[in-house]
C-alpha cells in the first residue's frame, strides 16, 4: 500500500482479511503494522474461507478510519496428474521422445 497524503496523526497500520471492499465480516491478521513499513504478508497456509479482500486501515491514537484500502485477493494453485514423459534414451545426456 502507499502512504496516505495526510499520515501526521496515523500511528499504526491494521490489516485484516474480509469479505468484500467495504470490510464484510472482517478478520484482522497479525499485529499492528508500524508506520516505517507499507507492506506485511500473510502468512502461508492461511485460511481463506470466505474472504476475498484484504483491508489495510490507518489508525491513530484515538481511532481506526472507517475507509481502507482494499485489496482483492487472487489464491490459485493447480495440480495434475498421470503425467507421463516417454522417453527413448537415444544418446546419454540428450533427451528425446515423442
Amino acid at each position: 500500500w502507499s502512504e496516505p497524503a495526510y499520515a501526521d496523526r496515523t500511528v499504526v497500520y491494521n490489516m485484516y482479511l474480509a469479505e468484500d471492499a467495504s470490510g464484510a465480516g472482517r478478520s484482522q491478521v497479525g499485529l499492528d503494522v508500524s508506520l516505517d513499513s507499507n507492506g506485511s504478508s500473510i502468512p502461508p497456509e492461511t485460511s481463506l474461507s470466505n474472504f476475498t479482500h484484504v483491508l489495510v486501515y490507518t489508525k491513530s491514537s484515538l481511532v481506526e478510519q472507517t475507509t481502507p484500502t482494499a485489496f482483492a485477493v487472487f489464491d490459485t494453485h493447480a495440480s495434475i496428474s498421470n503425467l507421463e514423459f516417454p522417453d527413448l534414451d537415444l544418446d546419454a545426456g540428450d533427451i528425446g521422445g515423442a
